[in-house]
C-alpha cells in the first residue's frame, strides 16, 4: 500500500463539483482493500477558496490511517460548506499520531469549520474560526445510532464569540476542555488573511498560540495559518510581595501607537493593592514616578522605551509570578545613547552579558560611578575603579551611570561573557529597599584566620544588608533608613562560617575607631578594611542577660544582654509583687550585644520607690530574669 500522501502548498479555486456535496479533496479509504500498513495523509499549507462545497472530507473506515491537516487557509467565498469533515469508524483511535489539526484559518463557512463524525479523543491547537455557522466546531455525530466523538480539547484557538463556537449538545458523556481561548469580534487579519501589525493595530492572534509550540523565530506560535514576520517576544517578570527590581525592557512594540504608553504597557501591574511605585529618569529630565494618586496613576501617558531603565517597587499584597508580556522588536544593538551631566538611568539591551568596564569602555573617562541593583563601581581619583572582577551587566538590567559631562556612546559588547548574577546571602534576614548605600569591605586572605562565607552589616542592632564573600573585596548593599549612618559606635559586622564549629556558625566583628571611612562623592559610600580576623568574637549559644550596672543604683542603671540570633526581644521591669512597672523594649533586634537604660521610673513617668525590682528578657520563647536594687 501507499505509506504517505502529501498535498501541500497548493491553491484550490474550484467552485462547482459533479455532486453538490463533494468537497475539493475527498479521502475515502473505505473503498480500498484493507491495507496492512496505514497511510499518512498530509494536507498542509494550502489555500482553499470555496464556493458551494467543502474543503476536505477524510473518511477513515478502518481507523488505521492518519490525517495531518495543518496551516491551511480555508475561505468561504459563496455558500461554502466546511473546512474539514472527519469520519472515523474506529472508536479507539486518538491522539496526535492519528489526527492533527493545528494552525488553520477557517472563515465564512456555512456548515461549520470542523466537523468530527465519530471517533475518540481529539486535541486541536492554534486555529482561527471566524464567522463559521452553525458551529465553529461540530462534534456530536451526524446520524442516529452513531456514537459521537468522545472527547475534544481546544487549546489557544480564536472564536468570534462563545455562543455557537462548539456543538456540545450530544452525548452527555462527552468530555470538552477549552484552554486559553481568544474571543473577540475580529481576528484582525489583512486582505491575505495574515495577522495585522501596523501603527494602528497589532493582531490579537500574534504570539497567542500554545507557548510550547514555537514559530521559527523562537516566539510562541501565532494563531492561524499565516504567521507574522520575524520578531521577538519577551516576558518581564515583576518582583513579588514587597519586592524591588531594577530592570529595563529591551523588547518593545514601537510600531503600534500607544502600545508602549505607560498606562498600557504596565497595565498588568497597575493595581493600587499591588504596586507601590515605578521610578524612571528620562534623558535630561528629573526622576519621574508612576503611583496611585487620587483616582488615577501619575505619568500615565509617558512612553516606555528601551534606552532607559526603571525601578519597580511592589506592595505586600502583590502576588508572585506577575509578568508583563510583550511582542515587539529588540532595540538595535548599536543605538547611540545620549548622557546628560549627572545621573543617567540606562537600559542594557544587548543580548549577551558584558563586564562593566568593557560595556562602557567608550566613555570611562567621562563617568564616575556605575551602579546596578546589586553592586556599585566607584572611580577614585589616582586609584582607579573600586570593583569586584566577578561583576557583570546582564540583558534587561538597569545601569545607573553618573557622567561628569554630557556625552554619548553605544554599548560595547566586543568581549561578551556568560550571564552572572550576584549570589544572595542566605544566612541573614534584612529588608531590601529601592535604593541602597554601597559598603565596600576589603578582607585580605589570612594565613591564621578563616575567611567567612557571608557577612552581615548591623546598624543600631538591625541587619541592613549582607553579602556572599567571593573575593578580597566584598560589596554590601546597605539599606539604611533616612538620615541613618554607619559608625563604629552603632554598627558591627556578623561573619557566617559555613565550616566552622562555633555557635550558629557566626561571629561578631566590632569596628574600631578610624577603621571606617565615609566618602561623599557622586554616590555616597563607605569603605572599611579588616586585617585582624582573629578578633572575631563567637556569639553565645543562647541569650545572656547580664547583671545591671550599677547595682544598687540611683536613679538609673544600664541593662546589657547578648543575643545568639536575630529575633523579637522584650525587656520589662517588674516589682516584687510581680506587677509590670515598665516595658523598656519590644522590637526586633539583631545578633550580638545590646543594652538598654532604665531610668528608675514606671510607665506613667513617676519615680519608683526604693526596693527590689526584676528585669525580664524574653526572646524566642525563652525568658531570663535578673534581680535589681533601687536604693535612694
Amino acid at each position: 500500500g501507499i505509506s504517505e500522501v502529501r498535498i501541500t502548498n497548493s491553491t484550490f479555486n474550484q467552485s462547482v463539483s459533479h455532486y453538490y456535496f463533494q468537497p475539493v479533496i475527498r479521502i475515502f479509504d473505505g473503498v480500498l482493500p484493507i491495507q496492512a500498513n496505514a497511510t499518512a495523509f498530509y494536507v498542509e499549507g494550502n489555500r482553499f477558496n470555496l464556493t458551494n462545497r467543502g474543503a476536505v472530507d477524510f473518511h477513515d473506515s478502518y481507523g488505521i490511517s492518519s490525517l495531518w491537516f495543518n496551516k491551511n487557509t480555508v475561505i468561504g467565498v459563496t455558500n461554502a460548506y466546511y473546512g474539514l469533515y472527519l469520519h472515523s469508524n474506529n472508536p479507539i483511535v486518538a491522539g496526535q499520531d492519528y489526527f492533527s489539526f493545528n494552525n488553520n484559518t477557517l472563515r465564512n463557512l456555512t456548515q461549520s469549520g470542523l466537523v468530527l463524525y465519530q471517533g475518540s479523543s481529539y486535541t486541536i491547537n492554534n486555529n482561527i474560526f471566524d464567522n463559521c455557522a452553525p458551529y465553529d466546531i461540530k462534534w456530536t455525530g451526524e446520524s442516529a445510532g452513531l456514537d459521537p466523538t468522545e472527547s475534544l480539547t481546544i487549546n489557544n484557538c480564536y472564536f468570534n464569540d462563545l455562543a455557537n463556537h462548539v456543538d456540545t449538545t450530544g452525548n452527555p458523556e462527552q468530555t470538552y476542555t477549552a484552554n486559553n481561548l481568544v474571543v473577540a469580534a475580529s481576528p484582525q487579519l489583512g486582505t491575505n488573511h495574515e495577522p495585522l501589525w501596523n501603527n494602528t493595530v497589532i493582531s490579537l492572534v500574534i504570539d497567542k498560540g500554545v507557548e510550547s509550540i514555537s514559530d521559527p523565530d523562537g516566539t510562541p506560535s501565532d494563531i492561524g495559518a499565516i504567521r507574522a514576520g520575524d520578531h521577538k517576544y519577551e516576558k518581564y517578570t515583576m518582583p513579588g510581595s514587597s519586592g524591588n527590581k531594577w530592570m529595563s525592557f529591551p523588547v518593545l512594540n514601537g510600531i503600534t501607537n500607544a502600545y508602549c504608553m505607560n498606562g498600557n504597557f504596565f497595565n498588568p501591574i497597575l493595581d493600587d493593592e499591588w504596586l507601590q511605585l515605578i521610578q524612571y529618569k528620562p534623558h535630561n529630565s528629573p526622576r519621574k514616578i508612576i503611583y496611585w494618586y487620587g483616582n488615577d496613576w501619575t505619568n500615565y501617558y509617558d512612553t516606555v522605551n528601551s534606552l532607559q531603565g526603571y525601578k519597580i517597587q511592589m506592595l505586600a499584597g502583590a502576588p508572585s509570578g506577575l509578568e508583563i508580556k510583550t511582542t515587539g522588536y529588540l532595540q538595535a544593538p548599536h543605538t547611540v545613547i545620549p548622557l546628560n551631566q549627572g545621573e543617567n538611568w540606562l537600559g542594557y539591551f544587548q543580548e549577551t552579558s558584558s563586564k562593566p568596564l568593557d560595556a562602557l569602555a567608550p566613555i570611562l573617562n567621562n563617568i564616575s560611578t556605575i551602579q546596578t541593583q546589586n553592586w556599585t563601581m566607584t572611580k577614585v581619583q589616582g586609584f582607579g575603579w573600586i570593583h569586584n572582577s566577578s561583576w557583570v551587566i546582564n540583558y534587561g538590567d538597569l545601569v545607573v551611570v553618573t557622567a561628569d559631562q554630557e556625552c554619548s556612546f553605544s554599548w560595547n559588547n566586543a568581549q561578551p561573557v556568560d550571564p552572572k548574577s550576584v549570589p544572595k546571602a542566605k544566612e541573614f534576614v534584612y529588608t531590601e529597599k529601592l535604593d541602597y548605600t554601597p559598603f565596600y569591605l576589603t578582607i585580605p586572605e589570612s594565613k591564621t584566620a578563616e575567611l567567612p562565607s557571608e557577612i552581615g552589616l548591623y546598624v543600631n542592632g538591625i541587619c541592613k544588608g549582607a553579602a556572599v564573600v567571593e573575593e578580597d573585596l566584598t560589596h554590601i548593599c546597605a539599606y539604611l533608613d533616612a538620615g541613618e549612618e554607619i559608625t563604629p559606635e552603632n554598627s558591627n559586622l556578623v561573619f557566617y562560617y559555613s565550616n566552622k564549629a562555633i555557635p550558629n556558625n557566626k561571629g561578631i566583628y566590632k569596628m574600631a575607631p578610624g577603621q571606617l571611612s565615609k566618602v561623599k562623592a557622586a554616590t555616597t559610600y563607605y569603605t572599611m578594611k579588616i586585617t585582624d580576623l582573629d578578633k572575631v568574637t563567637p556569639v553565645p549559644i543562647e541569650a545572656i542577660l547580664h547583671q545591671n550596672y550599677p547595682n544598687p543604683f540611683n536613679p538609673s542603671t544600664t541593662i546589657a544582654y547578648d543575643l545568639p540570633e536575630d529575633g523579637a526581644v522584650q525587656i520589662s521591669v517588674y516589682n516584687i509583687k510581680g506587677q509590670l512597672v515598665q516595658k523598656l523594649l519590644d522590637k526586633p533586634q539583631g545578633i550580638g550585644s545590646h543594652s538598654v537604660i532604665w531610668n528608675g521610673k514606671d510607665a506613667a513617668g513617676s519615680a519608683c520607690a526604693s526596693g527590689v525590682y526584676y528585669c525580664k528578657l524574653t526572646s524566642k520563647g525563652k525568658s531570663i530574669t535578673k534581680k535589681m536594687l533601687l536604693m535612694k
